[in-house]
């Protein structure tokens, strides 16, 4: 049974404290484990710290209830601060190394919105040694609460919230990428606490000082659209003329496809988003979440749309699905699969709305 976070506390450090008390155990391993990974860039820990310590002073400026949040986690855990705004920080921090890990596979994220209905799936695709290090989550206390999946000590990846608006994730990579912006993990949890809209999320994007490169594709019960964030400044993808989102991890606005560094994710994301494009023009139409699965499904010598890690892989390279989430926003509804949706002896898991 995955681990779950319950957050009940309006209060920021109260909160932290919550969180770090359920995954504390786990935290000393998992930061050595970022550690190794962010050194696989040439980043060494002294840096890390630094950047890290800068990355909570910027969180302070913009919103000081996450850097308190933080701080509770840290407290918790008995570790320095900086530790956990570094796994707060951690696409930032590997972003932001020009040489730094090529990933083999990554995320894929799909979304249908008409008049009908608002339908949305990704498969989350991370480090195998990581595998042991996430959780699903409910949170109240905000604004608004959420529910959804995230790592341990990081305040949010995956999610929706009450008011109906979902958050999918697909990390990006820009020349410009760098560690003094707001975390995009910290971001995600600002929308999910206080966006009661789609376009309520876009202008909280938008007000953000951004550090590094993220695609979020935002839902709500009207709508989908990608919102693509770089240090350059943030682009909005609309639906297709199909009603459709699709999303890799390459940038599809034409503005910031100039900045992009190439080569991180390989071809990989390009032939991602072509089968995925594909399937949704040729395929029958989504009616229910349940029919969503079978989009992100992939067998040997398709794309990676669902990932099996390679053992023989070296660290840093031995990528697979760690978690499947689909949402409904209409019915309320997120499920989370522990694992891919090749992966069918898992079972969905419906998280509960209620406290």
């Amino acid at each position: 049974m995955r681990q779950h976070v319950t957050v009940t506390s309006s209060n920021p450090r109260s909160r932290g404290l919550q969180r770090g008390r359920v995954v504390s155990s786990a935290l000393p391993d998992m930061l050595t484990q970022y550690l190794d990974l962010f050194a696989l860039g040439g980043m060494k820990e002294s840096e890390v710290r630094e950047h890290a310590e800068a990355a909570l002073q910027t969180v302070r400026s913009w919103d000081r209830r996450y850097a308190e949040e933080i701080e509770g986690i840290a407290s918790a855990a008995e570790l320095d601060p900086w530790k956990i705004t570094a796994l707060n920080a951690r696409t930032e921090l590997l972003m932001s190394q020009e040489q730094g890990v090529t990933f083999g596979g990554e995320c894929s994220t799909l979304a249908f919105a008409d008049e009908h209905r608002v339908l949305g799936i990704q498969t989350w695709d991370w480090q195998d040694e990581l595998s042991a290090y996430w959780h699903t989550q409910t949170v109240f206390g905000g604004r608004l609460s959420h529910r959804g999946v995230s790592e341990h000590g990081i305040l949010a990846k995956i999610g929706m919230n009450s008011a109906g608006v979902g958050v999918f994730l697909n990390i990006l990579s820009s020349v410009d990428d760098h560690t003094s912006g707001v975390p995009i993990h910290v971001l995600i949890a600002s929308v999910l606490d206080n966006a009661a809209s789609v376009f309520d999320a876009i202008d909280l994007l938008q007000s953000a000082p951004l550090a590094s490169s993220s695609n979020l594709t935002v839902i709500d019960s009207h709508t989908a659209c990608a919102v693509e964030l770089s240090p350059n400044g943030v682009r909005v993808v609309p639906a297709d003329e199909h009603d459709v989102v699709v999303h890799t991890n390459h940038y599809l606005s034409a503005e910031l496809q100039g900045g992009e560094r190439r080569g991180r994710f390989g071809d990989d994301s390009y032939e991602r988003q072509d089968l995925l494009c594909q399937r949704t023009r040729s395929w029958r139409r989504p009616t229910t979440i349940d029919d969503l699965p079978s989009f992100l499904h992939s067998d040997p010598g398709e794309p990676k749309l669902s990932c099996r890690a390679d053992p023989g892989a070296s660290f840093g390279q031995r990528v697979r699905t760690l978690a499947t989430v689909r949402m409904d926003p209409r019915a309320s509804r997120i499920d989370v699969l522990d694992g891919s949706p090749a992966e069918s002896e898992h079972d969905w898991v419906t998280l509960a709305e209620t406290e």
